[in-house]
């Protein structure tokens, strides 16, 4: 339980920072109302009352619509009309409305008529703003604006992605409007969002906000695509990081072609077809990634089974998305798209079922991909003109990139903080093992100069003694000359003893123990004698005078004065100073 209430805690303050990305939005582009539809006045309102600020407004309501008729101001004069007037809400699309007891199919022409007042006369502008349309417009009789060429048959019509702004300078009282346009490229015919209208300073400012906009979310997915490529890349073992940059890059591709930069519009307008049908592979190789990260992140709740048939599916799709002709292609979308909203709501029911079991990172990057999916369903509704206005998908991924980098935070700083803590033990380990490592030298070395002084002076000791029977077997030579060979003999071997021992085995341990401390003595010291070294060694050993001079066979004092000259030579004051020296060494 404790570990539910912390996500939703961190889900609750999560999701009021989101909450601040659509609130700057709404302040960057400021209130849009709707214009109101008058019948007495018989047309719109264009007040700038309504939005002094900011004068823009949504053109959307009913108008006058002739279906199968491309007319113009001279045949409205005229009344040059073949079919009486019906009205329809703009901008929804025509298919299905009937007319003269007909039902309208998707492909046809038409022209729509509205009457629009104005209490300010100063330079206005209309933004109209399509996927892909062909359409003329007229204001009291003047063509003010005008993209491809609306025909009455496939043949006559050339379409073309509109993002254009209409100037025109309106006149007191009521004004007219006239646009018409035609589509037989895809199943659903009209305009999918409303036009924008207001003074054209305000319209230009709105667009170029919009472009702002476009350029962040554009900048946002190219900068994330590398980010999460490079962490592929450090670890390619981590495919989530791959999948997740493709589907970055699909939908960076996807937005430079719909959005208000025109990256590739110079190209594309002249293969709108080829435009088209690019935008619609680049959707379903976006559910495809998005279902691949999934798969990758959530292994154990992804079937892989599943996630290689929908891979098969995809490629067929393209296939066809590129190699039929465009209207089938349109028409035949509306019913694959169910097979992508099937694998959606797979994955949505997948990701509330193990909603609370999972750690702060798979929580939320599942809350992430929740969102993102709710996103994908706004943008079907917005393609199949079940709901009218730009699209969102982009926003979606925008918060998804928010909820998908956060989480990397909190991962890498637990894995910060684990490394700190294994770094801090590990170093802790390292001090430790050297601390046991120096005291199990030091007892190692103790013991073999324990070992070594007791050889020393059970040496000395021996020597004391056979120096005695040397000195009694004199006496004895003396006295008893008949035995002088015998007793030269065995003089002559304890002197052999002396000189041998003390050549070639008085100083192999202490070599042994310390080996580089006559070579490190005699290059600090050079001008020392080999006598004088071999003191160096015992004074290292902390033997005492008595000691060295019992080794030495000397006098206590006269190791004393062999001490003084020592220190003089090496330029030390005291017998503690020259200690300290020789046990660093």
């Amino acid at each position: 339980m404790r570990g539910i209430g912390r996500r939703l805690k961190l889900t609750f303050f999560f999701a009021a920072g989101l909450a601040i990305v659509p609130a700057l939005i709404f302040s960057f582009f400021g209130e849009l109302k709707t214009t109101r539809h008058d019948k007495e006045k018989g047309g719109f309102l264009v007040y700038a009352g309504e939005n002094p600020e900011g004068f823009v407004l949504k053109l959307s309501g009913e108008m006058e619509f002739y279906w199968d008729q491309l007319l113009t101001p001279d045949d409205f004069s005229k009344k040059n009309i073949q079919h009486t007037k019906t009205e329809i809400d703009f901008p929804k699309t025509w298919n299905g409305k009937t007319v003269n007891g007909k039902k309208l199919p998707g492909r046809g022409c038409a022209t729509y008529r509205a009457t629009l007042c104005f209490d300010t006369i100063c330079p206005m502008a209309i933004r109209v703003s399509d996927y892909c349309n062909a359409y003329k417009m007229w204001m009291n009789g003047k063509l003010i604006s005008e993209a491809g060429k609306p025909g009455k048959s496939k043949a006559e019509t050339v379409p073309v992605k509109i993002n254009a702004i209409a100037g025109f300078t309106p006149l007191p009282g009521t004004n007219e409007l006239i646009f018409q346009t035609a589509n037989y490229n895809e199943k659903y015919g009209g305009f999918r969002q409303p036009f924008l209208i207001g003074t054209f300073d305000e319209i230009k400012s709105t667009d170029n906000k919009r472009v702002v906009i476009d350029a962040f979310v554009l900048g946002l997915l190219l900068l994330t695509f590398l980010y999460n490529l490079g962490f592929y890349l450090f670890n390619p073992r981590k495919k989530s990081f791959l999948f997740f940059a493709l589907l970055v890059l699909f939908l960076f591709l996807r937005l430079g072609l719909i959005s208000n930069i025109k990256l590739f519009d110079h190209f594309f307008q002249q293969q709108i077809y080829l435009y088209l049908k690019t935008t619609i592979a680049l959707a379903w190789v976006s559910s495809l990634m998005l279902l691949q990260f999934s798969r990758a992140f959530f292994p154990k709740m992804v079937s892989k089974k599943l996630a290689n048939i929908y891979a098969g599916w995809v490629v067929l799709v393209c296939l066809f998305v590129f190699a039929a002709p465009y209207y089938y292609v349109s028409v035949g979308n509306q019913l694959l798209q169910y097979v992508m909203l099937a694998m959606l709501a797979y994955l949505f029911i997948l990701l509330m079922k193990g909603f609370f079991k999972r750690n702060s990172e798979k929580f939320l990057i599942a809350t992430g991909l929740v969102l993102f999916i709710l996103f994908v369903v706004a943008e079907a509704l917005i393609y199949n003109r079940l709901y009218y206005s730009g699209y969102v998908l982009q926003y979606g991924l925008v918060f998804f990139i928010l909820f998908e980098s956060y989480a990397l935070g909190v991962d890498f700083s637990a894995t910060y903080r684990q490394n700190m803590e294994l770094t801090k033990e590990l170093e802790t380990q390292n001090l430790n093992l050297q601390n046991m490592v120096e005291e199990k030298t030091k007892e190692a070395i103790d013991a073999k100069e324990r070992e070594m002084l007791s050889t020393m002076i059970q040496k000395a000791k021996s020597d004391k003694l056979l120096k005695k029977v040397s000195s009694q077997i004199g006496l004895l030579k003396l006295d008893n000359k008949k035995n002088k060979a015998v007793v030269n003999e065995v003089m002559g071997t304890i002197n052999a003893s002396f000189a041998r021992d003390e050549n070639e085995q008085q100083f192999l341990h202490f070599r042994k123990v310390h080996p580089r401390f006559f070579e490190i003595l005699q290059a600090k010291y050079p001008f020392l004698s080999p006598n004088e070294l071999k003191l160096c060694a015992y004074i290292k050993l902390n033997l005492s005078q008595k000691e060295i001079a019992d080794i030495l066979n000397v006098q206590p004092e006269s190791v004393r004065k062999s001490k003084q000259r020592l220190r003089r030579k090496m330029g030390l004051s005291s017998d503690k100073d020259l200690y300290q020296l020789l046990i660093r060494l």
